[in-house]
Parts: C-alpha cells; sequence; structure tokens
C-alpha cells in the first residue's frame, strides 16, 4: 500500500521532527552534497583544460582524488542517515515509541561533523587553487 503524496510529505514532517528531538538535522549533509558537487564540477573543469603548469596539474588530481573520497564517505553517511529515518518512518507508521539508539546518532552525527571539516578544507584547497592558476595565467600574460 503506498501513500499519497500528502500523506507522504505528512510523514517526513514527522519524521525530521522526531529526528531533531532526538539531536540530528539533515541540512548539514545536504550543504556538505552541494558543496562536495560543486567542488567536484570545478576539478572535472580544470582537469580537462591540462595547459598548466605540471605542479597545478598534480595539485587539480591530488585534489580530484580527496573530492572523490569525501563523496564516498558522503555516500556511506547518507546510508547510515536512510538506516535512521527507516527506523523513525516505520516506528511513525506503526504508532510506536521511535527506538532510535541515541549514542549511535551522537556518533552519527560526530561523523558528519568530520565531514564538514574536510568539505570546508577541500573548499579552501578549490580556492587556493583558483589563486595559484590565475597567478600562472598572469605571469604568462
Amino acid at each position: 500500500m503506498a501513500l499519497d503524496d500528502d500523506k507522504e510529505d505528512e510523514l517526513d514532517v514527522k519524521t525530521m521532527k522526531e529526528l531533531a528531538k532526538a539531536g540530528y538535522s539533515p541540512s548539514t549533509i545536504r550543504q556538505c552534497a552541494h558543496s562536495l558537487e560543486t567542488i567536484h564540477n570545478f576539478i572535472q573543469y580544470v582537469g580537462m583544460h591540462q595547459y598548466y603548469s605540471d605542479v597545478v596539474n598534480k595539485q587539480v588530481f591530488l585534489l580530484g582524488l580527496d573530492v572523490d573520497y569525501a563523496v564516498l564517505s558522503l555516500d556511506e553517511l547518507l546510508l547510515e542517515e536512510t538506516d535512521f529515518v527507516d527506523i523513525v518512518q516505520m516506528a511513525l507508521l506503526l504508532k510506536k515509541k521511535t527506538p532510535l539508539d541515541k549514542k549511535k546518532l551522537f556518533e552519527f552525527n560526530e561523523k558528519v561533523s568530520e565531514l564538514e571539516k574536510r568539505v570546508l578544507d577541500l573548499n579552501g584547497k578549490a580556492k587556493k587553487l583558483i589563486e595559484q592558476i590565475r597567478s600562472e595565467y598572469q605571469q604568462r600574460a
């Protein structure tokens, strides 16, 4: 039996409220996903235009690897998040108390915070790379 759109939206809102009561908000992980996509797109673009110095090209490659690693870490966290969402939604549908393991949720939140720090670091590296590319270009002009 599938839920209609209104019921599904209501369930999603109730799920987010239950997760918030337990101390989790999905906004950080969603912003990390958006930021990683932006950095990944930048790396793809810069990587296709390898007319920079060997030093810059190597930095592009290494940053690409770091971003790929962060994306894989994000995917793991999104799967973990889905487990928490499933637990809450099952409880809500069955009208039972939500059996969330607060310790596991706390540990999950810690992993999300670590990912956020990694994404901020990658963002900083991407900005430095832009500055280096700009500097190289100015030296050649």
